[in-house]
């Protein structure tokens, strides 16, 4: 309840998670080479097909030796993740049919049902606003004092049409784009309105508190023995990220967190120094306490070892906001503010390292045959001041951004409740990525999946309550 959402939590998402998958356990072969599957977390009926990837030549045997050397260093394998626990090593299940095309949202919702005569997809247009009727009237039960009644879209100013909800109106173009829909509304922070020339309506943190995560590669050749297919990820805790530099990075914790929430304020990616502080303590927590994943080290094979990383738990925040009142211009500032937290560029740096280190050391010894990336850029034996340097020059966006419309109490930034509602707009929802509040430790579109049924559930029941 750190951030005031009433009934989100892992017991109440996980069902909606089970409905979302149709899994396929893996088979003889798959289990063979490192797959695990606990049917009790997974679900059969749903609308999502999961399973293993497999291409149907043999499986990378460096698979099995990278979770039997993470064994004999004391980190728990062959889990399954779909279960919560997202931490140590382990095979993992892709969204693909059997036959291994992919199964995504376009392919599993929307094809099987675009031509239901009450849906109508329109290409090459964009929404520009949400249209509000702006009375004084205040609905008791949202605290509401304007309602959303249809949307402005088309191509450009001059070429644009309004459409008008029956109902509500549900915004869902993510973290990138939901809240510059908001700002061209009339929603947002009278700032950020007052510079773009639009009258505010609603007075919101519209556009902060995005997170966004970095990630470097660390790539290395395998000899002919090793060549294979298959994927791991490494789930590594705080302390097994930072390894012997931890007592560094736990200084850091211990001592910053109020010099970071004031930062980030006076920086633009927050907007309330003791709600982002209580953010912060929370993470700690996580961290420390409670030993969540920290980094993820996802391992790709085929002739190689292929290590992407990246931070799950990133203390930056970002901002995104228009530039402009002419939504068709699409004149706005993106600023995910990369390592300006002094930890989040440590923690890539200490990820980097580790999975050099693991690479070449132990059973993996066996396959390696020189590394690719960073290779001759940076030193074998340089310490995590150069890892810096070099990630400083060489990170790349992950595009997992969220928080910019978050689902919080409105004291401590939120955008939206915990029905996805708006504050103070009647009628109007955001359903996506943006109002996720926090970065977590797994992959975001399982919980984005899970998360849009949860709020399906809301809106039906808020829809038959009027009737």
């Amino acid at each position: 309840m750190v951030f005031g959402n009433k009934g989100w939590n892992w017991d109440s998402l996980f069902p909606y998670m089970q409905m979302v998958e149709i899994s396929r356990p893996p088979n003889e072969v798959e289990i063979a080479a490192g797959h695990y599957y606990d049917p009790a977390c997974h679900g059969t009926n749903g609308t999502v097909h999961t399973g293993p990837r497999n291409a149907g030549t043999a499986y990378f045997p460096i698979l099995k030796t990278f979770m039997n050397s993470s064994k004999e260093r004391g980190i728990p394998t062959q889990l399954d993740f779909h279960c919560g626990v997202p931490r140590g090593v382990s095979m993992i299940p892709n969204t693909l049919h059997a036959d291994q095309t992919r199964s995504d949202a376009a392919r599993e919702w929307l094809l099987p049902n675009y031509k239901r005569p009450n849906l109508q997809v329109l290409t090459g247009q964009f929404v520009g606003k949400v249209l509000i009727n702006q009375t004084l009237l205040i609905n008791q039960i949202t605290n509401a004092g304007h309602k959303a009644v249809g949307v402005n879209f088309g191509t450009n100013k001059h070429v644009n049409f309004n459409v008008y909800a029956k109902h509500e109106v549900l915004l869902a173009a993510g973290s990138a784009v939901s809240p510059r829909i908001l700002e061209y509304s009339g929603i947002g922070l009278k700032s950020a309105l007052d510079a773009a020339g639009i009258q505010q309506v609603a007075d919101l943190p519209v556009g902060l508190n995005m997170q966004d995560q970095t990630t470097t590669t660390v790539c290395s050749r395998t000899k002919p023995s090793g060549d294979g297919q298959g994927q791991a990820i490494y789930f590594a805790t705080f302390n097994e990220t930072f390894k012997d530099n931890a007592p560094r990075a736990h200084q850091l914790l211990n001592t910053k967190l109020q010099q970071w929430a004031n930062e980030t304020v006076a920086r633009g990616g927050f907007h309330n120094v003791t709600a982002l502080e209580i953010q912060y303590q929370n993470y700690r927590d996580w961290l420390i306490n409670e030993e969540v994943a920290y980094m993820e080290l996802f391992l790709d094979t085929s002739g190689k070892i292929n290590f992407d990383l990246w931070d799950l738990i990133p203390f930056t925040r970002g901002s995104v906001h228009i530039q402009g009142n002419d939504p068709y211009l699409r004149r706005f500032s993106y600023d995910p503010k990369f390592f300006m937290n002094e930890l989040d560029l440590l923690a890539q740096a200490a990820g980097s390292k580790l999975a050099r280190e693991i690479s070449n050391t132990g059973g993996m010894k066996t396959y390696f045959d020189g590394e690719t990336t960073p290779g001759s850029k940076l030193a074998y034996d340089a310490d995590l001041d150069q890892w810096e340097e070099y990630v400083k020059q060489n990170f790349r966006a992950n595009w997992h951004a969220v928080g910019t419309c978050s689902m919080m109490t409105r004291e401590l930034g939120g955008v939206v409740d915990s029905d996805a509602r708006v504050y103070g707009v009647e009628g109007l929802r955001v359903v996506d990525g943006s109002i996720v509040p926090t970065q977590v430790s797994s992959h975001v579109m399982t919980v984005f999946y899970a998360m849009a049924l949860k709020i399906s559930d809301a809106i039906l029941a808020d829809f038959y309550a009027n009737f």
